[in-house]
C-alpha cells in the first residue's frame, strides 16, 4: 500500500523519503525491534543519494523535509515537556511541540530559498493537523471505492467523495484565510553564511534544551 501510494502521488523525493522511512519503521517493529528515526533517516538518505547525489544540492523541498523530520526526532519531546501548561486533550501539546520542532530546524532553510517567513503557522497547524490523517484515509478509501466501483459499475465512492471535498475545502479556506493575513509572515533572508551561522545556533540550542530536559528528569 505504501509503494503503491507512494507511486499514485508521483513519487516525489519528499514522499519517496517518507516511504522508506515508513517502511523500515514497519519491518522493525513487526521484527520485535525498537525504531529508531534517526537512524532510519539515515538509511532512507543513503538510498536516494545513491540514486541521485544532486537532490543534496538541489531540491530544496527534500532539504526542508529532512530537517523538519529531524527537528521533529530532537525537540518534539523536550519542548513537549517545556510547554507543560499545555492541555494534552486532543492531542493539542503534542501538535504544538511538533510544529514547533519542525519549524525551528526548517525555518533557516526557508528564510535561505525563499526569503519570508510564517510568524503565524502555528495557528493553521493546530487548526488543520488533526483533519490530515482522515483526509490521507479518505484518499486512500477513494482510490480502492472508486476503482472496484468503477469496474461494478456503481458509484461506492460518493459519499466518501463528499466527505473528502468537505474536509479538503475546509482545509483551502483555513490556509486562504491565515495567508491573506497583512502580518502573516515578514521577509528575512540569508545567504550560506547565515544559513550555516543559523543552523550552528539551532543545534547548539538543540543540545541544550536535551541536556537541560534530561537535567530535570534526573532531579
Amino acid at each position: 500500500v505504501i509503494v503503491a501510494f507512494t507511486l499514485l502521488t508521483g513519487a516525489a523525493t519528499v514522499t519517496v523519503r517518507a516511504a522508506i522511512m515508513a517502511i523500515v519503521s514497519l519491518s522493525i517493529r513487526t521484527a520485535g525491534r525498537k525504531y529508531a528515526p534517526l537512524r532510519a533517516l539515515t538509511f532512507a538518505l543513503g538510498i536516494m543519494v545513491v540514486i541521485n547525489p544532486l537532490i543534496l544540492a538541489f531540491d530544496a523541498a527534500f532539504q526542508i523535509s529532512v530537517s523538519s523530520v529531524v527537528g521533529l526526532v530532537l525537540l518534539s519531546e523536550p519542548i513537549s515537556r517545556k510547554i507543560g501548561f499545555i492541555s494534552e486533550r486532543w492531542g493539542m501539546r503534542e501538535i504544538v511541540s511538533a510544529t514547533l520542532s519542525t519549524q525551528i530546524f526548517s525555518m533557516p532553510l526557508i528564510m535561505f530559498y525563499m526569503g519570508e517567513v510564517s510568524v503565524i503557522s502555528i495557528i493553521p497547524n493546530i487548526v488543520l493537523l488533526p483533519f490530515l490523517p482522515w483526509i490521507l484515509l479518505l484518499g486512500v478509501v477513494l482510490l480502492v471505492l472508486g476503482f472496484f466501483g468503477a469496474a461494478a459499475g456503481v458509484p461506492a465512492a460518493a459519499p466518501f467523495a463528499w466527505v473528502m471535498k468537505l474536509l479538503l475545502s475546509y482545509v483551502l479556506w483555513t490556509v486562504q484565510s491565515y495567508g491573506s493575513l497583512p502580518f502573516s509572515s515578514i521577509k528575512m533572508t540569508v545567504g550560506p553564511f547565515g544559513l550555516t551561522v543559523m543552523f550552528a545556533f539551532v543545534f547548539a540550542f538543540t543540545i541544550w534544551l536535551r541536556r537541560n530536559c534530561s537535567r530535570t528528569s534526573a532531579n
